[in-house]
């Protein structure tokens, strides 16, 4: 019997432990590049697959947030990029949750939501 896990199985475990990346990434800015990365990098493996859009939710996730938070280190010095930062950390939060529900729901996650 093979007792090595499957592709899905362990893309599965991976989508979790990005949005757990992502999580820390409100906090720790390192973790969140490490989740844009490793999303990047196993793409082409969840393609056609309901990760797929995960992946695709998480990328969208991470790029916005390195926005939201380039923008709050710019402004900090005039008050509005604390702002910024605090609303971004609620957003990635938001983003999270929805996406990590779906997930451990087992159903796709819609950009739109």
């Amino acid at each position: 019997m093979d007792s090595k896990p499957s592709s899905a199985s362990t893309n599965t475990t991976l989508t979790h432990v990005i949005y757990g990346l992502l999580a820390f990434g409100a906090f720790t800015f390192i973790t969140l590049i490490i989740a844009g990365a490793l999303n990047y990098y196993k793409k082409s493996e969840v393609a056609g697959t309901n990760l797929e859009s995960h992946f695709d939710w998480q990328i969208y996730t991470f790029w916005v947030a390195l926005a939201g938070f380039t923008i709050g280190a710019i402004t900090k010095w005039i008050f509005v990029g604390y702002i910024f930062t605090l609303a971004t950390i609620c957003w990635i939060a938001y983003r999270v949750y929805m996406g990590w529900r779906a997930l451990y729901e087992g159903k796709t996650i819609d950009q739109s939501s």
